[in-house]
């Protein structure tokens, strides 16, 4: 049988750009939210939101480096309702603005 935390996460990767909230990634699993929660914290040393975060913040940081998507579009695409809240939701996380970041990685992309 399939570790239901290992099948969350799968779901959560998949999801990352609009993930759904934990209660309906708990009823796709089939576990209790609480059960989840204590669970996928013993198993990957942080809550699923956080790891949610992780997850959507190493896919921006894939799209600005290997990509010529405007930081507009990735905004869009990750559901955020405009690029100043999207763009500071990213330097919170990184102590770097996207396009600063992008600048910075720019060797790194996919040509």
């Amino acid at each position: 049988m399939d570790d239901p935390i290992v099948r969350a996460k799968r779901l959560m990767q998949q999801t990352c750009k609009r993930p759904p909230p934990i209660e309906q990634l708990c009823e796709k699993i089939g576990l209790p939210s609480h059960t989840f929660r204590r669970r996928f914290r013993k198993a990957e040393g942080m809550t699923p939101s956080e790891y949610i975060q992780k997850l959507r913040q190493q896919e921006v940081e894939r799209l600005l480096r290997e990509t010529d998507l405007r930081v507009f579009e990735i905004a869009y695409d990750f559901g955020f309702s405009d690029e100043s809240n999207f763009s500071h939701w990213f330097y919170r996380r990184t102590s770097q603005w996207p396009t600063e970041y992008r600048k910075r990685h720019q060797h790194t992309r996919a040509r």
